[in-house]
């Protein structure tokens, strides 16, 4: 009987030793043949390096897909190595757009019009639009946008060729996830439409839009008719678009929250619904909207969830490197909207503030009835029509002028001689004011890099030591163009220059700004779109 059981475990011994020397036979063959392309792409020749978002989505992508090969391609962006060492599917490819191009419909219309696209304003969006469409036709397989998560291998999915939708209701597409066969006549068909629609001047000319236009065009038929895969046969395309064979992947593949939800995914003590992520492959976060939320360690967030999980190693690299500067200043308050101020300075007994871009004093109206200790309030703005100002707000002369009135009677109305409203340039009426002499400073006049920047720049002095400086639509020009579907462009300075450092807007001067200052932190308030940054002045 004894003989028998070592006899036995022997045996099984054995058999545990071929199946591990057999598993990693397997993955190596995979690794070096691998089954199925996978592409990223970065192509802002601006970018040195791979934020620790961007490269949690390649190690997520390479993690839950050891079959594939993750193809980086990058126009400047550098990986760091130590993140390169756990992964051999991983390859980095220095972006070569005449070379890319070869072969395809865009190789002499690149050629004969590069001087458009590289001093186009918006250079980067452009090409990644031309970017993923040819990479997916020259070699076939996934592509992703570079501020996802991968939570699962995207296999099964590659029987089909198509995109996935961004809403259900109302129906809506986009081009941040494409799956298709190499060389697809669909594509085919694409690629010449694109150069039809191509405006150097408007940001989303072959973006989600165009991208629909063109799928309803090649296909014949509205997204409504098309295959949505995983979904019963009654949704099955109809005759006209069956040639066309683009497929439409449901929102709770790639999408489970949609863009306007973006905050949700990076709330603190988030309850997290499994079931809503229960049939996604992907997971989108929208760097274009939450690129300066801070990723806390402990802070239960579905992005904190998803990283630790799928991106181990960048993840572990990442709560290291904030851990290093939690010694460094931070603000301690968190709001959920601009709304919120009046409270905040209230409890931090504040006394006098500055608001640059007054309007119709509905935000002054709201901060000074929750702040009933406030002093003086200073509120700066010309109340007339400005030139290269593509904004809402800059409406004619008659208009400035009655609402201007109005303002005027508002506030004096309720806060007396607490208020002075100064109808003056903000570069003019700067000299008003002492250094060192206002708690909190709220910058919300024009919008494009150069005038926030200025303002910014101008009033910062002005600011005790320990005061707030704030503003509003902490937003690049792509997300504000994105928001308004073009009808606001930031981007424009006064002097009709276009300045887009870190996206431009309010969002680029505010980095620029706190990046030459040296300031470490900058919080900003919870609402999805039109959000406020503010932070704290230290001396």
């Amino acid at each position: 009987m004894m003989i028998k059981t070592k006899k036995i475990g022997k045996n099984i011994f054995r058999i545990l030793f071929i199946l591990i020397i057999w598993h990693i036979w397997r993955t190596q063959v995979l690794v070096n043949n691998p089954k199925y392309n996978i592409f990223f792409a970065e192509t802002n020749s601006k970018s040195e390096s791979f934020s620790p978002r961007q490269m949690c989505a390649i190690e997520s992508a390479a993690l839950s897909n050891p079959s594939a090969t993750i193809n980086v391609y990058s126009a400047n962006a550098k990986f760091h190595q130590k993140w390169l060492n756990k992964y051999s599917n991983i390859k980095l490819i220095k972006l070569d757009f005449d070379d890319l191009f070869k072969e395809t419909y865009f190789e002499n219309w690149f050629k004969q019009n590069k001087h458009l696209i590289l001093n186009s304003p918006f250079t980067a969006v452009q090409l990644s639009d031309m970017v993923r469409m040819v990479l997916v036709f020259k070699f076939g397989g996934y592509y992703s946008d570079i501020d996802t998560i991968t939570i699962r291998s995207i296999e099964p999915l590659l029987k089909y060729n198509g995109a996935g939708l961004q809403s259900d209701k109302p129906m809506d597409i986009n081009n941040a996830n494409l799956i298709f066969h190499k060389n697809h006549p669909f594509l085919a068909k694409w690629i010449p439409l694109s150069v039809e629609s191509f405006d150097p001047k408007s940001w989303g000319s072959n973006g989600q839009a165009t991208f629909r236009r063109n799928i309803e065009r090649i296909c014949n038929a509205t997204l409504e008719k098309l295959h949505v895969v995983g979904l019963s046969t009654s949704n099955e395309r109809k005759d006209k678009s069956a040639l066309c064979d683009f497929n439409i992947y449901p929102t709770k593949f790639f999408s489970p929250y949609n863009w306007n939800e973006w905050n949700v995914l990076f709330v603190n003590n988030s309850k997290i619904e499994i079931s809503k992520f229960s049939d996604a492959y992907s997971i989108h976060f929208y760097s274009k909207m939450s690129l300066n939320t801070e990723i806390k360690p402990n802070s239960y967030s579905i992005y904190e969830f998803f990283a630790k999980n799928h991106c181990p190693i960048v993840f572990k690299d990442m709560i290291s490197h904030q851990d290093e500067n939690n010694n460094k200043p931070i603000f301690e308050y968190e709001l959920n909207s601009r709304n919120d101020f009046g409270a905040m300075l209230e409890s931090l007994k504040f006394k006098t503030m500055i608001e640059i871009g007054v309007q119709t004093g509905s935000f002054a109206n709201t901060v000074l009835n929750k702040w009933p200790s406030f002093q003086e309030y200073y509120g700066i703005d010309p109340w007339i029509s400005q030139k290269n100002y593509l904004d809402g707000a800059n409406v004619g002369v008659d208009e400035q002028e009655k609402i201007y009135k109005q303002t005027l009677n508002l506030l004096n109305r309720n806060y007396g001689k607490k208020i002075k409203l100064i109808r003056n340039f903000s570069t003019n009426a700067v000299e008003s004011f002492e250094d060192k002499s206002i708690d909190f400073i709220y910058v919300d006049a024009r919008h494009d890099f150069c005038g926030a920047y200025e303002d910014l720049k101008l009033y910062y002095p002005k600011l005790k030591c320990s005061g707030i400086m704030a503003g509003h639509d902490f937003h690049s020009v792509q997300e504000v163009l994105d928001i308004n579907k073009g009808r606001d462009d930031f981007g424009l300075c006064e002097n009709g220059s276009r300045i887009l450092a870190y996206g431009g807007a309010v969002k680029g001067a505010v980095t620029q700004f706190t990046k030459e200052n040296k300031i470490n932190h900058i919080s900003v308030t919870k609402e999805s779109i039109w959000m406020s940054f503010f932070f704290k002045k230290e001396c």
